[in-house]
């Protein structure tokens, strides 16, 4: 297993473990995304054979202004899967959608308890 990539809850990481589990076996692998806030993945078998470490590329679009000095953006990323025979995309991006901008002290829940505190 190569070193994971997150993307929010998001875990993408790859295998070199060969596709049917025999030692004669051409080499191969799998391709695995979790979702760790809901407990579902999927894995799929490597199309362009021993497969490295997940590669991707992410974008930022679409800025929209929200409540409190916040602006609503949405970033996605392209996944990249190389391998000993070639490179493979993930059929679609992930996305995900991110709340950046100054966080007002009212949307603390305890704020002014939490000032208060001794130290």
């Amino acid at each position: 297993v190569f070193n994971f990539t997150t993307f929010g809850s998001t875990l993408l990481l790859n295998s070199l473990i060969p596709p049917d589990g025999s030692l004669c076996a051409a080499p191969g692998g799998r391709s695995y995304i979790w979702d760790l806030a809901t407990g579902k993945g999927s894995s799929q078998a490597s199309s362009v054979g021993a497969l490295g470490q997940v590669i991707t590329w992410s974008d930022t679009t679409g800025s929209s202004p929200g409540s409190a000095r916040t602006r609503q953006s949405n970033r996605s990323i392209q996944v990249l899967l190389p391998g000993s025979a070639g490179l493979r995309m993930l059929d679609a991006p992930l996305q995900r959608e991110l709340t950046t901008g100054r966080l007002s002290w009212r949307r603390i829940p305890d704020y002014l308890q939490l000032r208060s505190a001794p130290r």
